[in-house]
């Protein structure tokens, strides 16, 4: 039970590390970006995943769309703003998306390319 709550608290710990180094070093990345920066820097140390970590983590991820809820209600309370600009906001999220997509594949391609020529 204590590895579980010292796994939770290394979660907010790189949290708050995120927090701390984007305001007090003006990185311009979002706090928790920097903040899973550095849980994948220290995982990349530890060269594994500790169990109670992963257990953690997964439960998280498990009630991850309960995060979603406030974004949901927010397009009922904005739903003027949204009925006017809801094109434009849809167009922008699918450009991004594919575009975001189509990076990471060139991105992916390039790496297992480079990956197969060394074996």
């Amino acid at each position: 039970m204590l590895s579980y709550f010292l796994a939770f608290a290394t979660l907010v710990l790189a949290v708050i590390a995120g927090s701390f180094f984007a305001s007090f070093l003006h990185i311009p990345l979002p706090a928790a970006l920097i903040g899973l920066l550095l849980l994948l820097a220290g995982l990349g140390f530890l060269k594994r995943i500790p169990n109670a970590l992963l257990v953690v983590c997964q439960f998280i991820l498990k009630y991850m769309t309960l995060f979603f809820i406030p974004a949901t209600v927010s397009i009922l309370a904005f739903q003027s703003q949204f009925a006017q600009y809801g094109l434009i906001i849809l167009a922008a999220l699918m450009i991004s998306t594919f575009v975001s997509i189509g990076v990471s594949a060139l991105i992916c391609q390039k790496w297992v390319e480079g990956n197969s020529d060394e074996q």
